[in-house]
């Protein structure tokens, strides 16, 4: 967990499975204390193939 400044108080990492982590996010969500967005990051590997496509 990362305390940030601006839009986000803070930032949460996690790694697991689509559906783990879905899953988590519904639960937590449900509660009506919190909210959340989901954000799909890349790794340096990752992002250099997709910049490599770029014309």
């Amino acid at each position: 967990m990362l305390w940030t400044t601006g839009n986000y108080d803070l930032v949460v990492v996690t790694e697991g499975s689509d559906e783990a982590a879905m899953a988590a996010l519904l639960t937590t969500g449900s509660l009506g204390n919190v909210r959340s967005q989901t954000l799909r990051a890349y790794s340096s590997t990752e992002i250099q193939k997709i910049i490599s496509l770029m014309p």
